[in-house]
């Protein structure tokens, strides 16, 4: 599936980008790091993340049982030319569970992806906001 580039995220932020993008296109897969935040006023015990168009979640990437209302993990995660959408699910403490789907990531321009995860407090309609 290509090769994984470790390492890769030395210099500015524009030199990151084209490293990047240039070895996306190039077939390499790199690993990136996650940064998801829990903005949604409740706890959540598990986040889950898959490639667009995979028909299995995989594992939590919570390291911790419970994912606490402001905090904030890291979690790193590869991406390739062909994972570049992804989709996102998470399950608070209430049971209640929230599916995002094909989330593209193919236009980040930094060392990492920075993920907030929202609750709508008056309609209680859940959210994802990448930067």
């Amino acid at each position: 599936d290509g090769e994984v580039i470790e390492n890769l995220f030395v210099g500015t932020k524009e030199q990151i980008y084209y490293a990047l993008s240039g070895a996306v296109e190039s077939g390499a897969v790199v690993e990136v790091e996650w940064i998801i935040v829990n903005q949604t006023g409740t706890d959540i015990c598990s986040f889950c993340a898959s490639p667009a168009g995979s028909d299995q979640w995989g594992e939590n990437l919570l390291e911790e049982d419970l994912f606490s209302v402001g905090a904030n993990t890291s979690v790193k995660c590869k991406i390739g030319k062909d994972t570049l959408r992804w989709n996102f699910a998470f399950e608070d403490a209430s049971g209640n569970r929230e599916e995002f789907y094909d989330m593209d990531l193919s236009s980040r321009r930094e060392d990492f992806i920075h993920l907030e995860l929202w609750r709508d407090q008056d309609d209680g309609s859940a959210y994802v906001e990448l930067y």
